[in-house]
């Protein structure tokens, strides 16, 4: 149903806007990032669909309820993945593993929130479809520990076709997966997983200049991120996200996000 109620939404998101977008979506990087906020557009409206229809308006079916959205759990959210690439970062700038070249002259400020408007509906599609209500009916039927590692397999996978994608860089992508389910459910808030989704993925991309995921589609005004390292350590042109330094990052932080509360107080996924 929620697949469904998708395709449908995107089906009539295209005939409300073929009046404004008569040959349908601009080439270029603009067809895309329309395209990006569409596909997001629609999987939000599936989710609506279902906790209307299955889940008796129950948001934290799919935690968007009310205090999903208090400032506390977004900004736990928003501190956790910009620490989650940040930390590694700074460890292998200090060892020389990755360091800053000059690049082309431009506008920093005006880059980064173009990352933003970039990145925030990706991140918000694939925080959806992995971490939304897929994660809390797993978790239903078969328990959080199973609900998360398929999730997180599946959110692994999502990136097979990602450019230069490996078995470990998928690997690595899984690992940031249960990071990101740990947000999740520890908060009972997928406002704040999205938030850390996006957190991590801004850093690398506005902040660092480095790549995302195998994907080089945002400026680099002034400086870029190189690496010097072995790839399995740094991550290589895939990005930060892949390299050893971080997936051990997140996985200390997995624990201490799995941790930070006990069981029983855990707003869960219901």
């Amino acid at each position: 149903m929620l697949a469904l109620a998708s395709v449908l939404a995107m089906i009539i998101a295209g005939i409300a806007l073929k009046p404004v977008l008569p040959a349908g979506l601009p080439p270029g990087r603009d067809g895309v990032l329309l395209l990006g906020f569409l596909t997001a557009f629609a999987v939000l409206v599936g989710h609506v669909v279902v906790v209307l229809l299955f889940e008796r308006a129950r948001w934290t079916a799919v935690g968007l309820d009310q205090a999903a959205w208090h400032p506390q759990a977004l900004a736990t959210g928003a501190v956790l993945g910009v620490a989650a690439i940040a930390l590694p970062a700074a460890i292998l700038m200090a060892t020389g593993q990755v360091h800053f070249e000059e690049s082309a002259p431009g506008s920093w400020s005006r880059a980064a929130l173009d990352a933003l408007l970039w990145l925030a509906a990706p991140a918000l599609f694939e925080e959806l479809l992995a971490r939304g209500y897929a994660l809390g009916a797993m978790a239903r039927e078969w328990g959080e520990t199973a609900a998360v590692i398929i999730t997180s397999v599946g959110f692994g996978l999502l990136h097979l076709g990602n450019p230069g994608a490996t078995a470990w860089s998928v690997a690595a992508v899984t690992i940031a997966g249960v990071f990101l389910a740990g947000v999740r459910l520890t908060t009972g808030s997928l406002a704040a997983a999205w938030l850390a989704h996006l957190g991590i993925n801004w850093v690398q991309g506005a902040v660092l200049h480095a790549p995302i995921s195998g994907l080089n589609f945002l400026p680099t005004p002034g400086y870029r991120l190189v690496s010097t390292g072995p790839g399995w350590l740094t991550g290589g042109a895939w990005g930060l996200e892949a390299g050893a330094v971080t997936a051990a990052t997140l996985l200390v932080v997995i624990f201490l996000v799995f941790h930070a509360k006990p069981a029983s107080s855990r707003r869960r996924a219901r």
